[in-house]
């Protein structure tokens, strides 16, 4: 990911209850990762991360390990939409992916889609014009 084009925060969209991707970010780039995660954050963290987000300028967004963890193309396609909409015109959602060789429960209460990341690309092209897949991450743009 090229941690150069971003502006002063990351949005992190389903980053987690652990805060390591955001320690690395500020001490290695100077960028503060605001981490959005209705499964692992309170409903009030998220809110004001969200609040936050209004109010600045969001580059960068990161979806990791996500879209392979939901099960239905609406769920899917929300937290593509959410994505888009707290992208400033001109960023970049990075979407990576984490592949099984079979579709179900790969363990406890974890389902996996085990979509290879270019099957992906038709739910993102659907929102993002502008998306490519580059070494198993797809970089999707927002228009101007």
């Amino acid at each position: 990911m090229d941690w150069t084009f971003a502006s002063k925060y990351n949005f992190d969209l389903g980053g987690g209850k652990y805060d390591t991707a955001s320690v690395w970010l500020l001490e290695n780039h100077g960028i503060t990762n605001l981490i959005y995660d209705p499964f692992n954050r309170s409903p009030r963290h998220n809110i004001e991360i969200l609040e936050k987000v209004l109010h600045e300028k969001i580059l960068t967004v990161t979806v990791s390990n996500v879209l392979n963890i939901l099960e239905t193309k609406e769920q899917r396609a929300e937290t593509i939409r959410l994505a888009y909409h707290v992208l400033s015109p001109g960023g970049r959602v990075y979407f990576k992916f984490y592949t099984v060789k079979e579709a179900g429960v790969s363990k406890p209460d974890c389902f996996q889609t085990a979509m290879k990341p270019g099957e992906y690309l038709p739910e993102i092209l659907s929102v993002f014009p502008k998306c490519e897949l580059i070494k198993g991450l797809i970089v999707a743009t927002k228009p101007d």
